[in-house]
């Protein structure tokens, strides 16, 4: 049961920094605005952020053990890019609120 909550709120994470990528994507730069390029980013975002799920289900074997270390240096980024995506999203709303007209 535990798993299962840690499984979805690690989903939802990567859904909502995957949700801000895409809006990033258009303000950044003229190349990253066109569709497929946004869909390659995000499909190899997305493909990272279910590795460690996949390396959790397999059974113990060298497979596991690479696609487990691979999740550690996801995970480590990830928590990063959380941070980065909850502060700035939060900053954005305060700041629209102290500067409302």
């Amino acid at each position: 049961m535990w798993a299962f909550c840690v499984i979805t709120m690690y989903l939802c994470g990567n859904l909502f920094v995957m949700w801000r990528m895409y809006g990033w994507l258009n303000v950044i730069h003229k190349p990253f605005n066109h569709k497929y390029v946004k869909r390659f980013i995000l499909s190899l975002y997305g493909i990272c952020a279910v590795i460690p799920l996949i390396a959790f289900l397999l059974p113990k074997s060298d497979i596991q053990r690479l696609l487990q270390i691979f999740s550690n240096f996801f995970f480590g980024a990830f928590v990063y890019m959380m941070m980065m995506a909850i502060l700035f999203f939060l900053s954005f709303f305060i700041l629209k609120f102290i500067f409302k007209k």
